[in-house]
């Protein structure tokens, strides 16, 4: 039986490839920049290469969004296999990411099969957010359902130091 609610996400969520499969979920790729190049995150430099560069480095790397296209792709891959999709992400105040979603989304021809979540977070934080989301989805709960599970969720996660 194919999943009825797919749940994205990005690699700002720092889920391990392991939980990534054990979950289902799709991940969408930040970019990595040392000066002049970039690197998809998890894809084209793996955590340990990020850390030996950043050790290397005498120039700290900056980030990226995933590109409206690359939400896209994404988007259209899933929904030729899944009824909706429930995409959470870095917080808006933190990055672009969510706006890259929010404008992918606008431009496939039915947009109401996707809606967008803000974690309002960064890192352990998302993932916490998703896995709830994953619980409802395979739950059978429906995309408003999914959505509302993921957006009760951010709220009640929080990371302290």
């Amino acid at each position: 039986m194919a999943r009825k609610v797919a749940i994205v996400t990005d690699t700002t969520a720092d889920l391990t490839p392991e939980m990534v499969e054990e979950l289902g979920v799709t991940v969408v790729p930040l970019q990595v920049i040392f000066g002049n190049e970039a690197y998809r995150e998890g894809v084209e430099i793996t955590t340990e290469e990020f850390y030996e560069r950043l050790v290397k480095s005498r120039q700290l790397p900056t980030t990226s969004a995933p590109s409206v296209g690359d939400f896209q792709e994404v988007y259209e891959r899933l929904l030729e296999e899944v009824d909706s999709i429930v995409s959470i992400h870095i917080g808006a105040k933190l990055s672009a990411t969510i706006e890259a979603a929010q404008t992918a989304r606008q431009s496939l021809a039915k947009p109401e099969r996707i809606e967008i979540v803000d974690s309002q977070a960064v890192s352990v934080e998302i993932a916490f957010v998703a896995m709830e989301a994953v619980e409802a989805a395979r739950a059978g709960a429906k995309l408003a359902e999914v959505k509302a599970v993921a957006e009760s969720a951010v709220p009640r996660t929080q990371v302290r130091f």
